[in-house]
């Protein structure tokens, strides 16, 4: 099992697809037993999508 902070920071600098596939699978699995974990990820993934939103959508400076 991982700990949270090797989760996090996993999912922080989006390495989880170039992990092996045993760590990809620890990976998937600590976010279903640990919901601060899965918390995290849940409002990390909603926070990116906002500020890609805003990146697309802000305004010239002009």
């Amino acid at each position: 099992m991982i700990r949270c902070k090797t989760f996090i920071q996993w999912v922080v600098t989006e390495q989880i697809n170039q992990l092996s596939i045993s760590k990809r699978v620890q990976a998937t699995i600590h976010p279903l037993m640990c919901y601060k974990c899965r918390t995290f990820k849940r409002n990390n993934k909603a926070l990116n999508q906002i500020l890609s939103e805003y990146d697309a959508n802000k305004p010239d400076a002009g």
